[in-house]
C-alpha cells in the first residue's frame, strides 16, 4: 500500500514540475528537511528506512504571529501562519500542490504544526513565483465601542497580509470575520472600510487623537494624511507601498452606529427608517420625508409610513403619478383597520364603488367645483383628501392601504369620530356626503331663502317650489345624484289641522316592524327524575309578573298548582331564589351568562311542611376529583326541609328524591326501592357505596361550624343518626345558609357538555329519557332571526302615521299649543342613487343601543313604483353595495358587499374576496341602489382624466403668470402715481397681455384634446 502511495506521489511531483508555470492559484510550502526524511523513510529512491523519525510537519519553518482578530475566517486564514525569517525556496522549503500535500499529511496520520499556503503570481519575465513571505502591517480596528476603552487600551497588533492580496479580498475576509465576533455587535453587510495612515502617524499619537475625539463627542473623526483603500479598484496591497510600522486602520461599523472615520467619497450616513441602521440612504419615498437603505426596507415599511406619506392636497405631482396602470386594483383594494375603524372602512368601500361618485373624484372633475368661500365646508381640503383616498383604492397596486391622514382629518372636523371607539357607519356616510356637498357646492355664498307655505295648493307645485328653494343653497353633484324628497304630513290630534312640507333627504330611513311580545325561557325539572330538564319558551308582555305566568301555565308545564312550584335562578356555581311578584321585564335582565330560570314541582313530602318549620336548603350534586376538589355536575337546587327532621330523615328524604336516578345504575337492585325497611336498605346498600352526604359548612369562615362546632371545618359528614336538624339554628352564631353536598361515588365523567345533561347519558348512552308532556314550539327556541320581513313590507310599514314623543312636540297654529301630532312620512320622489338605512339600533337602558336582529329580505332589482308619490322618473333600481353590521351594538363588526365590474366582492377591512354566497344576509344595515338607466353613456376614465389634468395644469400656469403681472403692477405703482396720464394705457396693455396669455394657453393644449375635451373646457 505504501509503495502505491509513493509511486502516486512521484507521478504527481513530476507532473507538478512540468505544469507549475501554467497553474494558477495557491500552493503549499513544506519543510525540505521533513520532506527528505519522508522520502528516505518510504524508500522514495531506494530501500525504506523505518528507523527515521519524521516529527511534526513544518515545525522547523513556521511561526504563529500575534493575532488581533481571533475569530473565523481570519483566524484560520493562511495569513496567520508565517515563515521563519531568511528561508530559501528549494533549500529550506519546497513548493507542492494540494494533492501532494494531502498524501504527505495523511501518511501515518502525521501531525501538522503549520499549514503554510501561499498565493502565486507571474513575474515580469512570465515565470510563476510563490509569494512566500507576508507583509507585516500595524493593524488598528476603530469602532464606537472600542473608543470607550481607548484610554486604558487601544486595540492594535501586527497583521500579516499577502502583498499580492487584492483590497477587495482583504475587505471581504475582514467583513466575514466581524460577523463571527461575539463581544461586539456589527452590521452584517458593508461593515468594513480600511485606510492607510501616513508616515506622520504612529501608535502613540493615534491613541491621543482617538481619545481626544472621543472626549469631544465627535460623530465623525476627521484624519489628516490618510488614504482610503477602495475595494472597487483592482489594486493589491503592495500597490500602496506600506512601509515598516505604517498603520492600517479598519473602520468597523457597529449596529445602530455609523462609521467613525469621515470619508468624503460617501455621503453622510443616516438612520434607515425601517431597520434603524445607519447607511447612505439612496432609496427615498416620493414624499421626500423618509429614506431607506434598500428597496426591501422601503417595501417593508410601506404600511407604517403611509401615516406620514399621505398628502392633504392633490398636487400636480399626485395628478401625474396617481394614474391607472396595468397593476391597478381598480377598486378592489382593502382598507386597513386603524383600531375600531371598520365602520369607516365599510362606508368608504360602498362610496368608492358608487360609479357616479367615484368617477367624479377619480378624473379630477371635482376640482372645478371646489368652493373656497363656503363657511360650512373645508375649502376643498376634505374633498381633495377624499379624492386622493379613492385614487389609491382604484389606481394603487397595493392590496390594502392605511387611511391615516383621512382618519385624522375626520377626527379634526368631527370630534365624534375621534379616538378608537366604535361608531355608526350610517352616521359616517351621512357626515361624509354632507361635507362633500358643502366643499363642492356650486353656490359660492348661500342666500337667505324663505320657504313658501302650502296654502292647500297642489303637491307638484309646492314640492317644486320647495325643491328650488333647497337648490338655491345646495347645488352639487351630491345633490344631483343622491338627494330625494319626502312628503311630510303633520296632523294635530286635537283640531285635526294638517301641515304638509316637502323635505330633502339623503337616505331613506326604513323602520323595522317589531313584535311587542318578548321571549323568556324556563327550564322545567322532571318531577320523576331531578336530573332531567326541558326548556320552554314563553312569549310575554313586559308588564306581566311571574306569578301571573305560573297561574296560567303551571298545570300545562308541571301538572300542579302555581303555589306548588319552587323557582330558582341557577348556574353551576351559584343560585338565588326568585320571588313570584317580580316583573318579567326585570327578571329578563337577570338572565345573564349561564344563569337559567329553573322550575321544580315540590315533592309530596315538601308540601306537608308548615311554613314555620320550613328551611330552604341548597343541594349540591358533586363528584370528587383527583385532587379532592368537589365539582358540581348539575346546577344547584333548592329543597325544603323541616327543622324537626333528624339526620336520618334527611338521608331518606334525599334517597326518595333521587331514587329514579339511582335505579339506572346497572348494579342497583330495584327491590331496594320497594322494601318495607327503607332505613336498613339505605344504610347497608346506598350510603357510602353510591354516595356520601355532607354538610357544607363554615361559609366564608364567619362563624364556627354549626354541626361540629369547630372553628376550622372543611365540610362535615351528615351522619345517619337521630340528631335533630333544627338544633343548628338555636345557637347565637346560627347557620348562615344550610347547604348539603351529595358526593357521588360511582364512575362519572368530570366534564358534562350540558349542565342539564340527562344522568343516563353519563352511564348508559342508549338510555332514552322520559319525555315531559309540554307543548311548545321547537322552532321558537333561540331563533334570533325568527322575525323576517321584506324590504317592501318595511317601506310600507314606514309610511304609517307615528305620534311624536313628548320631547318632540309640534306647534299647532290652530290650537296655538305644542301637541303630540301624528306624522306621516312618504317618499315623494327618488334620486338616481337611492340609499336605505335599516333602523336596527334603538335607544336602550344599556350603555350601548340595542340592536334589532330582524331578518330583512331585500331584492337585487327593486321596483319603487308603489312607494313613490311623484311618478316622473323610472323607478326601477338595482342593488350595488351593502354595508353590513355583524354582532351587537358596541361590540360588532362592519363589512361591505360591493358590486365591481359585474361581480360581487366582500370587503372586510384589508381583506377583499370574491363573494360566491348569497349577499342577502340578516346583517344588512345600509343598502345602496342605483336607478336602472337604459341610456348609459360610454365613459373612458383615462381620456377624461387626461383632459382634466391638462386643463388643471394650464389653469395653474395661467395663475402663475397672472401673479407675475400683478407683482409687476405693484412694483410700478409709484411710477404710475407720477404719471397718472399713462395709467389707463398701462392697464389696457396688461389686459391685452392677459387675454393673449389666455388665448395662447388654450391654443397650446395637447393635440390629444378632442372636440369633447374642448367642450368640457368651455363648460368649466
Amino acid at each position: 500500500m505504501i509503495r502505491q502511495e509513493v509511486q502516486k506521489y512521484k507521478e504527481m511531483e513530476q507532473k507538478f514540475l512540468q505544469e507549475f508555470n501554467s497553474r494558477n492559484g495557491s500552493f503549499f510550502l513544506i519543510s525540505s528537511q521533513w520532506l527528505n526524511n519522508w522520502k528516505k523513510k518510504v524508500g522514495y529512491e531506494g530501500e525504506p528506512d523505518d528507523s527515521i523519525s519524521l516529527g511534526n510537519i513544518n515545525s522547523d519553518i513556521g511561526i504563529k504571529p500575534k493575532q488581533v482578530l481571533k475569530y473565523d475566517p481570519i483566524e484560520t486564514n493562511p495569513w496567520n501562519t508565517q515563515l521563519k525569517p531568511n528561508l530559501v525556496e528549494g533549500v529550506d522549503y519546497q513548493v507542492i500542490d494540494s494533492n501532494m500535500w494531502q498524501i504527505l499529511k495523511n501518511y501515518d496520520k502525521q501531525r501538522v504544526d503549520f499549514i503554510i499556503e501561499r498565493e502565486s503570481f507571474l513575474n515580469n519575465e512570465g515565470q510563476r513565483q510563490i509569494q512566500a513571505y507576508l507583509q507585516c502591517i500595524k493593524f488598528v480596528p476603530v469602532f464606537p465601542s472600542a473608543m470607550i476603552k481607548v484610554q486604558n487600551q487601544m486595540i492594535e497588533g501586527e497583521q500579516y497580509i499577502s502583498p499580492i492580496a487584492k483590497i477587495s479580498d482583504i475587505v471581504t475576509i475582514l467583513s466575514k470575520t466581524l460577523k463571527t465576533v461575539t463581544s461586539f455587535k456589527f452590521v452584517q453587510k458593508d461593515n468594513v472600510r480600511i485606510y492607510k495612515l501616513g508616515n506622520t502617524w504612529n501608535l502613540e499619537n493615534l491613541k491621543t487623537f482617538l481619545l481626544q475625539s472621543y472626549k469631544d463627542k465627535k460623530k465623525y473623526y476627521e484624519f489628516t494624511d490618510i488614504e482610503f483603500l477602495d475595494p472597487t479598484h483592482d489594486k493589491q496591497i503592495k500597490d500602496y507601498n506600506f512601509e515598516k510600522d505604517q498603520i492600517l486602520l479598519m473602520d468597523a461599523k457597529e449596529l445602530n452606529n455609523t462609521f467613525l472615520i469621515q470619508n468624503n467619497l460617501f455621503g453622510q450616513e443616516e438612520k434607515c427608517t425601517n431597520c434603524s441602521q445607519y447607511y447612505n440612504l439612496t432609496f427615498n419615498c416620493a414624499c421626500k420625508k423618509v429614506k431607506y437603505c434598500s428597496e426591501a426596507c422601503l417595501q417593508q415599511h410601506s404600511y407604517q409610513h403611509t401615516q406620514t406619506c399621505e398628502k392633504q392636497d392633490d398636487t400636480d405631482e399626485i395628478l401625474v403619478n396617481l394614474l391607472p396602470n396595468p397593476q391597478s386594483k381598480l377598486g378592489l383594494t382593502g382598507i386597513r383597520n386603524l383600531g375600531n375603524t371598520c365602520y369607516m372602512n365599510s362606508a368608504l368601500q360602498c362610496l368608492s364603488n358608487t360609479p357616479e361618485l367615484s368617477r367624479y373624484f377619480l378624473d379630477n372633475s371635482f376640482k372645478f367645483d371646489i368652493n373656497t368661500q363656503n363657511a360650512l365646508g373645508t375649502k376643498g381640503e376634505f374633498a381633495s383628501l377624499f379624492s386622493y383616498l379613492l385614487k389609491r383604492l382604484w389606481f394603487d397596486k397595493q392590496s390594502s392601504i392605511s387611511p391615516f391622514q383621512f382618519k385624522r382629518l375626520v377626527a379634526k372636523l368631527s370630534p365624534n369620530f375621534a379616538g378608537n371607539a366604535q361608531h355608526d357607519a350610517q352616521e359616517f356616510i351621512t357626515f361624509t356626503l354632507d361635507l362633500l356637498n358643502e366643499d363642492l357646492n356650486r353656490i359660492k355664498i348661500k342666500p337667505y331663502v324663505e320657504i313658501p307655505d302650502n296654502n292647500n295648493r297642489p303637491d307638484d307645485i309646492v314640492s317644486q317650489e320647495q325643491w328650488e328653494c333647497f337648490k338655491k343653497r345646495n347645488d352639487s353633484l351630491i345633490v344631483d345624484q343622491l338627494y330625494g324628497q319626502y312628503r311630510s304630513k303633520l296632523q294635530c290630534p286635537v283640531c285635526n289641522k294638517i301641515s304638509i312640507t316637502f323635505d330633502p333627504y339623503l337616505m331613506v330611513n326604513v323602520t323595522i316592524p317589531q313584535e311587542k311580545k318578548k321571549l323568556l325561557e324556563f327550564h322545567i325539572i322532571d318531577p320523576e327524575n331531578l336530573w332531567l330538564s326541558q326548556s320552554v319558551t314563553h312569549y310575554y308582555e313586559p308588564e306581566l309578573r311571574l306569578k301571573e305566568v305560573l297561574q296560567f301555565k303551571s298545570q300545562e308545564w308541571l301538572n300542579c298548582e302555581w303555589d306548588q312550584i319552587i323557582l330558582t335562578l341557577s348556574s353551576t356555581f351559584q343560585i338565588e331564589e326568585v320571588f313570584l311578584d317580580q316583573r318579567l321585564e326585570l327578571l329578563k335582565k337577570q338572565l345573564k351568562q349561564d344563569k337559567k330560570l329553573q322550575l321544580r314541582r315540590l315533592t309530596a313530602q315538601e308540601q306537608l311542611i308548615s311554613n314555620e318549620q320550613q328551611v330552604h336548603v341548597l343541594i349540591h350534586n358533586q363528584i370528587q376529583t383527583m385532587n379532592n376538589w368537589k365539582k358540581d355536575i348539575i346546577p344547584t337546587m333548592y329543597f325544603i326541609l323541616s327543622q324537626n327532621y333528624t339526620y336520618k330523615e334527611i338521608h331518606l328524604f334525599l334517597f326518595n328524591c333521587f331514587k329514579n336516578v339511582l335505579r339506572n345504575f346497572t348494579d342497583f337492585d330495584q327491590n331496594w326501592i320497594n322494601s318495607e325497611n327503607q332505613e336498613q336498605v339505605y344504610e347497608q346498600n346506598i350510603l357510602d357505596k353510591y354516595w356520601k352526604i355532607m354538610f357544607k359548612t363554615n361559609q366564608r369562615f364567619q362563624v364556627n361550624c354549626s354541626y361540629c362546632y369547630k372553628a376550622y371545618c372543611n365540610d362535615c359528614p351528615l351522619e345517619f343518626i337521630d340528631k335533630i336538624f333544627g338544633d343548628c339554628f338555636q345557637r347565637e352564631d346560627k347557620l348562615l345558609q344550610p347547604e348539603i353536598q351529595i358526593i357521588w361515588l360511582k364512575p362519572c365523567r368530570e366534564k358534562i357538555e350540558d349542565v342539564y345533561t340527562e344522568y343516563q347519558k353519563i352511564f348508559d348512552p342508549n338510555y332514552k329519557a322520559p319525555i315531559i308532556n309540554i307543548n311548545w314550539d321547537n322552532n321558537q327556541k333561540n331563533n334570533k332571526y325568527k322575525q323576517t320581513y321584506t324590504l317592501e313590507h318595511c317601506l310600507e310599514y314606514s309610511t304609517k302615521p307615528e305620534q311624536l314623543q313628548v320631547d318632540n312636540t309640534w306647534y299647532c297654529s290652530g290650537c296655538q299649543d305644542h301637541v303630540q301630532a301624528y306624522k306621516t312620512l312618504q317618499i315623494y320622489k327618488t334620486p338616481k342613487i337611492l340609499i336605505f338605512h335599516l333602523k336596527r339600533f334603538k335607544d336602550s337602558y344599556k350603555l350601548f343601543k340595542s340592536k334589532l336582529q330582524t331578518n330583512i329580505i331585500y331584492p337585487e332589482k327593486l321596483d319603487m313604483t308603489n312607494f313613490v308619490l311623484f311618478q316622473d322618473n323610472n323607478n326601477l333600481y338595482e342593488l350595488y353595495a351593502i354595508c353590513n353590521h355583524i354582532g351587537e351594538s358596541g361590540s360588532g363588526h362592519y363589512t361591505a358587499f360591493c358590486k365591481n365590474n359585474g361581480d360581487w366582492y366582500k370587503f372586510d377591512d384589508s381583506i377583499v374576496t370574491k363573494e360566491t354566497n348569497s349577499i342577502v344576509t340578516p346583517n344588512a344595515y345600509v343598502l345602496f341602489y342605483r336607478r336602472i338607466d337604459q341610456n348609459n353613456l360610454e365613459y373612458d376614465l383615462e381620456v377624461k382624466l387626461k383632459q382634466n389634468i391638462d386643463l388643471l395644469l394650464a389653469d395653474e400656469v395661467f395663475k402663475q403668470h397672472l401673479q407675475q403681472l400683478q407683482q409687476q403692477n405693484d412694483e410700478n405703482i409709484d411710477t404710475q402715481k407720477q404719471h397718472q396720464s399713462t395709467l389707463p394705457k398701462q392697464q389696457e396693455q396688461n389686459s391685452e397681455s392677459l387675454v393673449k396669455l389666455d388665448i395662447n394657453l388654450v391654443n397650446n393644449q395637447s393635440s390629444s384634446d378632442t372636440n369633447d375635451g374642448e367642450d368640457d373646457e368651455n363648460e368649466h
